[in-house]
């Protein structure tokens, strides 16, 4: 596993992560890992959706619609929380 050291983090962000730490009961390094993961993962579905001829995943838009609403509902029923 490689080590990555960050200069010049703005005070807002490592607030942000020390609080966003503290939430989900990791270390502040953790979660910083945790969220370069996410990010870097959404940036490779953001390029497979902006491909010229992207790959056909065999799902209906049906399906694909039908798991959006299920996952906004989720989030509005954890949200009420």
């Amino acid at each position: 596993m490689a080590i990555l050291f960050l200069r010049n983090v703005p005070d807002h962000v490592i607030d942000r992560l020390k609080a966003l730490a503290i939430h989900e009961r990791r270390s502040v390094s953790e979660t910083a890992v945790h969220e370069l993961d996410k990010s870097t993962r959404l940036a490779e579905k953001v390029s497979l959706l902006l491909q010229d001829d992207p790959p056909d995943l065999d799902v209906s838009v049906e399906e694909m619609v039908q798991a959006l609403d299920e996952a906004r509902s989720a989030r509005e029923a954890y949200l009420e929380k």
